[in-house]
């Protein structure tokens, strides 16, 4: 089975951390879209989220924690989530529960 090149998969760029050196993004894996953290040189490459529909990162935040939306192939609107860069200390924001993305992350981190 051939594996097509990054991009056209519908990896999706996120946002880079504080310090500039990893980036959050998304890409569509067995049909669903998770979350990854690389370096920035491209090294390195985790998933950090496992869960059925789509996540899509919306801010890494000075602290280190990452806002992204999950998207249940079922549900209207997306819920809202902090989890930290290796994947553990998931955090629902439900507060922000029918917000549009993109989001601004002070917004999320009241």
């Amino acid at each position: 089975m051939l594996t097509p090149p990054a991009g056209m998969n519908g990896d999706s760029t996120g946002a880079w951390s504080p310090d500039g050196s990893r980036i959050v993004y998304s890409s569509v894996i067995a049909g669903d879209r998770e979350l990854y953290v690389m370096n920035a040189d491209g090294s390195d490459k985790r998933r950090i989220t496992h869960w059925r529909g789509g996540d899509s990162p919306n801010a890494w935040l000075p602290d280190g924690r990452i806002v992204f939306a999950h998207s249940a192939r079922s549900a209207p609107l997306p819920r809202w989530y902090l989890v930290r860069a290796d994947g553990t200390g998931l955090r629902s924001l439900p507060w922000l529960y029918g917000a549009s993305d993109p989001l601004d992350w002070w917004t999320a981190h009241r």
